[in-house]
């Protein structure tokens, strides 16, 4: 192939050279350096160059083999990563501690108001179902146990005697199931408030359902003695 170029102003042909050849493939580069991950420090771990460890919320790369050296000894470790500023209290940011122990299946909940402590909360899910009420199927009368409900199912009436001890705050529930219906009855001094009606105080006074699925929640305002009608479906007869 040729190529043409101006020499003092004569047009001259110019013969352009051959391609040269590929140079030779030049040797692959070392490799780069390996990092393992060994997740939290353990001072009983023997770690090995370049291991990389959790220490206090930052990361810390081992430069000399160590055993029992804390990351933060800089013969041993170096810093790879720091740890970010804890927020204000209250901010619901920053390290959060939990218990050094707990139960399983329990809910957490927050200790104290700072947002970064949590304790075991003493009960499952399941245990919380019905707004803090356990519920159970009874099929016969028995006396109520405090911040429970039961689900009367009997074919004739069903009485749920008041508990005699009840701390104010103390819940008792019942609700209709069996064509028998159901009846709260009460302890000596004990009195039920309904709305603008009472029960008759001691053994003699009662309420009752009128319904097959009438249903009552009550709450305990006075310990021992007094429980109000927080809750009711359908007609509920007061004596």
């Amino acid at each position: 192939m040729y190529n043409f170029d101006v020499v003092e102003g004569k047009l001259v042909l110019v013969a352009k050279g051959s391609k040269g050849d590929t140079g030779a493939k030049g040797e692959a580069g070392a490799d780069g350096t390996s990092f393992i991950w060994e997740s939290d420090y353990v001072a009983e771990t023997a770690y090995s160059v370049n291991d990389v460890v959790s220490y206090g919320g930052s990361t810390y790369i081992c430069i000399l083999a160590s055993t029992g050296n804390l990351p933060t000894n800089a013969t041993y470790w170096s810093l790879m990563a720091q740890k970010g500023a804890d927020g204000a209290d209250g901010e619901g940011t920053g390290d959060v501690v939990g218990p050094t122990g707990a139960t399983a299946d329990h809910i957490a909940v927050f200790d104290s108001t700072t947002g970064k402590l949590i304790k075991d909360g003493g009960k499952t899910i399941a245990e919380l179902g019905g707004g803090g009420i356990t519920w159970t199927e009874i099929t016969d009368s028995a006396t109520a146990s405090v911040d429970n409900g039961y689900i009367a199912n009997k074919g004739t009436l069903l009485t749920l005697t008041l508990p005699t001890t009840a701390a104010v705050g103390s819940v008792v529930a019942i609700s209709g199931k069996g064509a028998g219906g159901w009846k709260i009855a009460q302890n000596a001094d004990e009195q039920i408030i309904f709305g603008n009606k009472s029960t008759t105080v001691g053994v003699t006074g009662y309420l009752a359902s009128v319904n097959q699925y009438d249903a009552i929640e009550l709450v305990c305002v006075i310990a021992n003695t007094t429980w109000l009608v927080t809750r009711s479906v359908g007609n509920i007869e007061i004596v």
